[in-house]
């Protein structure tokens, strides 16, 4: 009997695992050691089993920038790489890098708190100094939120700066030793009854301040609170404020419905054209109820365009843009264009009053000559002379007969 041998190089393994900027694992990235390639799997790791030597391994994912590395395989042992891909940089793009610095209530750092931010539910731990670091975060505004064992959990919302380091500094308060209460509620749109997200909450004291941010689900919770009398504030971009007083029981949590109402959309109030002396005035009044100016004003007049100027007013009442223009004889069609505070095209509606002036035609007379005027007087003298003369020839007739 013959026993098949088949002779196998002696061999090393080369592993380890590919995320996204963030963190996250990246799936399908081919990664590639001299003629060996193999792709990662859904928790973005890799495997392959090498020959002894130095390698230079090389990772692609579609719609990712590639990323290389040097990798020393020997016999019997595992060599680790880990690699970061990320993202090619659109001109233009926004991203901030955003630093969470957490301290307790004597100004210490507070080591090993977790960090979660709203993007991708991302989260960190806090080191040594107290500071979590989330790098390039490519949202404007992020929801931030601290838990720590012993104390009192903190949530926020952070506007971050764009294309540089945001620094977020927050105070941990130990949970109090005494019976505290809590103030739990949904915030919703009054028209609509739907929840309101990211509304800001702010329960203030003569003592205290604690703030809170409304949840898709339009619920926010503020507990550990100590018992008092306080005044709840609740905004939100786009609706009215809200304000109310609170009292705070020990070992009691006040349940609220807390109705947001929106602010009026701006709108075009009112428009015309009036006459004075030889030149025609285009007006138009503009509304926003939040007091946004809006990003243009225009008249259009036979198909060209003018911008007009703010004569006065206040723009939450009403502010007043004119343009004075001399008109050629005819007639004349127009209309007036007004861009929002979001460059949104504005119309005037049937329940704003004089909407039916925001658009027409007017008639341009030509200018009254003096001349014909002035011809009729030089025929009227005429007749008056010829008539003079004859007179006087008839005169002179009848003197000879005598």
């Amino acid at each position: 009997n013959f026993v098949s041998l088949t002779w196998r190089d002696p061999a090393g393994t080369l592993s380890g695992r590919v995320t996204d900027e963030w963190g996250g694992p990246l799936e399908n990235v081919t990664v590639t050691a001299g003629d060996n390639s193999t792709f990662t799997d859904s928790q973005g790791y890799y495997s392959l089993d090498l020959s002894p030597g130095v390698y230079n391994v090389s990772f692609w994912k579609e719609g990712y920038l590639n990323a290389t590395g040097e990798a020393a395989i020997e016999v019997g042992h595992t060599t680790y790489l880990n690699v970061t891909l990320s993202l090619p940089e659109a001109p233009g793009a926004f991203w901030s890098d955003l630093i969470v610095v957490v301290k307790n209530s004597t100004g210490s750092p507070v080591k090993n708190a977790t960090v979660s931010i709203s993007f991708r539910n991302l989260t960190a731990t806090t080191n040594t100094s107290g500071e979590a670091v989330f790098r390039r975060v490519p949202e404007e505004v992020v929801e931030v939120s601290v838990t720590c064992p012993g104390y009192l959990p903190y949530s926020t919302q952070v506007h971050l700066l764009e294309n540089t380091t945001t620094y977020l500094n927050v105070t941990l308060r130990e949970i109090p030793p005494y019976p505290t209460g809590a103030v739990k509620g949904t915030v919703i749109d009054s028209s609509t009854m739907e929840p309101i997200e990211g509304a800001r909450v702010v329960l203030t004291s003569s003592t205290h301040t604690f703030t809170a941010i409304s949840l898709a689900n339009g619920t926010f919770l503020l507990s550990y609170l100590p018992p008092g009398n306080y005044t709840l504030t609740v905004e939100k971009e786009g609706y009215q404020g809200y304000m109310d007083a609170v009292t705070v029981r020990p070992n009691a949590t006040t349940t609220l419905s807390i109705p947001l109402f929106r602010y009026p959309e701006p709108v075009i109030y009112s428009g015309g054209v009036r006459k004075e002396g030889g030149k025609y005035t285009f007006e138009v009044t503009y509304r926003d109820p939040q007091g946004r100016a809006p990003e243009g004003v225009y008249v259009v007049i036979d198909g060209e365009e003018h911008e007009m100027e703010l004569e006065g007013g206040n723009l939450s009442s009403g502010a007043t843009y004119s343009l004075s223009i001399d008109l050629k004889e005819g007639e004349h069609s127009y209309y007036f264009r007004v861009l929002g505070p979001e460059g949104e095209p504005l119309e005037a509606t049937d329940s704003t009053p004089y909407s039916e002036e925001t658009q027409g035609s007017l008639q341009v007379e030509g200018k009254k000559s003096g001349a014909p005027y002035l011809l009729l007087g030089i025929a009227a003298l005429v007749i008056a002379a010829l008539i003079a003369l004859l007179l006087l020839t008839r005169s002179k007739g009848e003197g000879v007969e005598e």
